[in-house]
């Protein structure tokens, strides 16, 4: 495949600029030669910047000669153009945008300035980026728009943006580009990585973490087909994420493969699948006004697990730390965590738009380079009252705050209880109290059948006062 559009990948982009003169690429001599990291930022208008210093731009293979296969020569530069948001439409956030073309091509006219121009009226400030072709590799471009969300984010201030608020929308091979930076060369990792020659500049300090990634008629993987992989998946440590296809693509079976590797590897994803659309639909088939929301829902932190926007803004929870040295984190709540976390059980805890999602009850380690976690995910006890048990049902732990007193005919009539360790709760006239901070194991017997689960005794200053943002551990 790589071999063929190679040789065709010429072809095919001089028969579209001869049938379609606007989709003229901007070549170097358009650009004033200015770069992302020497020119200062204007966000009242456009500006077109090169992504890379000349003479040092990192590169994972050597092209010096172009022997006429290839639709761009040895020294064309990436570069993005800016689109401000116009004067007096309120600034949402931040898109890049990444038009695609089988690596052969960037299909501007209808992925790339038009799609800029939609999205910078809706109140999103737009950058298309130019990304390099072949003979380049994917990972050559996924550092381009790596260096782009670099430069985004440094300059937040001059575009009325915050910093997190940074998203980008790649269209086919666009798309493939964004998940390739996502897999391996986002936060900071830097050119440096590509194995060629590079010497770092202080952008590259600069994260290029996204807070989204949208797939229009694209999905995570190469030219050759989705990534399946599910530990790299897992570990890939995804923003937001939203797929949109149409049934009559050519390409139907690989989106759908790529959302069951995906769905395997407990990672969620928005989908649209619109009815009778073919592959580059661009700008119709009425998915924009949707991902509008739903980036918007992202933006505001209004987003939940499974693209349902919530009323108001998520509050903010925290870690609670057990007298066991584990942690706790309550079913359906969420905690924010820095870059580089993951879960080794997504049902139990999912690292999902920068935040930690308890999920189903149970226990499950959060890793990162420096250190891992163990966190169990429990159910809460409203004050004074326990939930019912079934006869018969094994439960998973419950919290409790010190003092609380708990009548037991609510654990289940009929019920013959005993509590194993009543140094931190006991059994007097009738109810469990919590006595002290803890761990005890509440046991129950009913017609001969025996049923318990695990109670945690907190102090109740630890659920006033809980520890800091999960983030704040990987300093």
């Amino acid at each position: 495949m790589y071999e063929f559009l190679k040789r065709t990948g010429a072809v095919l982009l001089a028969l579209v600029l001869t049938v379609f003169p606007a989709a003229r690429v901007c070549r170097a001599a358009d650009i004033s030669g200015s770069t992302v990291f020497t020119a200062a930022a204007d966000g009242s208008r456009q500006q077109s910047l090169y992504l890379w210093e000349e003479g040092n731009m990192p590169s994972s293979v050597s092209y010096t000669v172009n022997d006429g296969n290839y639709p761009e020569g040895p020294e064309f530069r990436p570069y993005l153009v800016t689109f401000p948001v116009p004067e007096g439409i309120p600034v949402k956030g931040a898109l890049l945008i990444n038009a695609g073309g089988a690596f052969s091509s960037r299909i501007d006219w209808i992925e790339g300035t038009p799609v800029a121009r939609e999205f910078s009226r809706r109140g999103y400030q737009c950058f298309v980026v130019n990304y390099r072709l072949i003979p380049y590799s994917q990972a050559d471009a996924a550092v381009d728009l790596a260096r782009a969300v670099r430069f985004v984010r440094r300059n937040a201030s001059v575009y009325r943006i915050d910093p997190e608020d940074i998203a980008a929308i790649g269209f086919s091979a666009g798309g493939m580009m964004i998940g390739e930076m996502l897999e391996g060369y986002d936060g900071t990792v830097n050119g440096s990585a590509l194995g060629g020659v590079y010497t770092p500049d202080s952008l590259d300090g600069e994260s290029a973490d996204l807070a989204a990634g949208a797939f229009i008629y694209s999905y995570i993987g190469s030219m050759e087909g989705p990534d399946t992989d599910a530990e790299k998946l897992r570990k890939a440590d995804f923003p937001f994420l939203y797929y949109c296809y149409g049934t009559a693509d050519l390409y139907l079976n690989r989106f759908e493969a790529s959302l069951e590797a995906l769905a395997n590897a407990g990672i969620p994803v928005t989908t649209d699948v619109l009815k009778g659309q073919p592959h580059s639909f661009g700008l119709n088939g009425g998915w924009v006004d949707r991902f509008d929301t739903l980036l918007t829902g992202v933006f505001e932190g209004r987003l939940l697990p499974g693209g349902t926007i919530s009323d108001k803004p998520l509050r903010e929870q925290k870690l609670v730390p057990l007298s066991d040295g584990t942690y706790a984190l309550l079913k359906g709540q969420h905690c924010s965590v820095g870059s580089g976390w993951y879960s080794d059980d997504s049902r139990i805890l999912r690292i999902y738009q920068g935040l930690l999602t308890a999920g189903m009850r149970g226990e499950a380690v959060l890793s990162s380079q420096k250190q891992s976690l163990r966190v169990r995910v429990l159910s809460p006890v409203p004050k004074n009252r326990l939930l019912k048990l079934r006869v018969g049902e094994s439960c998973l732990p419950e919290l409790i705050d010190r003092g609380t007193s708990l009548p037991l005919s609510e654990l289940g009539a009929r019920v013959s209880w005993t509590v194993r360790d009543t140094a931190a709760a006991r059994m007097i006239d009738g109810k469990l109290v919590a006595v002290r901070p803890g761990i005890t194991r509440i046991t129950g017997e009913f017609c001969g059948r025996r049923f318990s689960f695990t109670l945690h005794v907190l102090k109740p200053f630890e659920r006033r006062n809980p520890t800091r943002r999960l983030k704040d551990y990987s300093n």
